[in-house]
């Protein structure tokens, strides 16, 4: 339903009544942005869901599948946390920086990639740069074997980035 009905509906939507329909030359700017915005909602709302009992039972569904991981779990999701931890940080990024469509669909392209690739446990032995999600960290997620939570996926791994943040701060 989410792939097939929901995610097509947000898209149909964003492409009649936000995006910007003239061929934009910031495609990797506005790509990453767009990524980085995404990272930041979805961060905001995945952490919201383990941490709230209110919220809790939206990701319930996502967290049934901690033992066997296949890549498609990644979009084992109920449809309201599809809309609001998936869909919405889309929607904000397009609203805040007025992307073109083709910043848009690689922006997609890099996060359903990466949502495929961290619930790929075979990839959990590749050696993966900390300022992204790696395929081992979000299995310790779904294993809770994590020795603090972890709520960035599937891309920018901010708790990683705030750590870097914070440390470069305090140094000085």
């Amino acid at each position: 339903n989410n792939l097939m009905l929901v995610g097509p509906s947000y898209y149909w939507g964003v492409e009649n009544f936000i995006l910007s329909h003239q061929v934009s030359n910031n495609l990797p700017l506005e790509s990453i942005l767009l990524v980085m915005i995404h990272s930041l909602g979805y961060y905001s709302v995945h952490r919201l869901m383990h941490r709230s009992d209110l919220f809790r039972k939206y990701h319930y569904f996502h967290h049934q599948f901690n033992e066997t991981l296949i890549p498609t779990i990644g979009n084992s999701v109920s449809m309201a946390e599809f809309t609001f931890a998936y869909m919405s940080p889309f929607i904000i990024g397009c609203l805040l920086i007025n992307p073109g469509q083709d910043s848009f669909n690689c922006a997609i392209l890099i996060v359903s990639i990466m949502n495929l690739v961290i619930h790929t446990p075979e990839m959990s032995n590749i050696t993966w740069s900390n300022w992204l999600v790696s395929p081992k960290t979000h299995l310790f997620h779904h294993q809770g074997k994590n020795t603090r939570s972890t709520y960035s996926a599937p891309t920018f791994n901010l708790e990683f980035i705030y750590q870097k943040i914070t440390n470069f701060f305090n140094k000085k």
